[in-house]
């Protein structure tokens, strides 16, 4: 799995973050991910636009992308899932996104 700043594609401004990750086989699992450390704002938007340059297969489903908080914005131990994004591939090969909540 390899993560960088790449110029090209982006959308906007000047650099994009690129995540190649490649699968180790059949039955094996792999993943790859960034994040932001330190201490978080109380309140923050956020956005992204994801490239794919050619359709993928998954078995079941890619967890693409997580969105996590925190209970506590300075306190990294108090993370709290709050929803997956999913590319899932169906039947006829086609790609298609899920979306999962963690509601309490």
């Amino acid at each position: 799995m390899e993560v960088a700043t790449s110029p090209s594609p982006v959308r906007s401004g000047h650099y994009s973050l690129r995540s190649d990750v490649t699968s180790p086989g059949s039955g094996s699992q792999s993943s790859g991910g960034a994040s932001r450390n330190g201490g978080l704002p109380t309140e923050a938007y956020y956005s992204a636009w994801y490239y794919f340059p050619e359709a993928i297969t998954a078995t079941n489903y890619w967890l693409f992308f997580k969105f996590r908080s925190r209970t506590v914005p300075s306190d990294d131990t108090t993370k709290v899932d709050t929803w997956d994004l999913d590319v899932v591939t169906d039947s006829n090969g086609l790609m298609g996104l899920m979306w999962a909540a963690y509601l309490k």
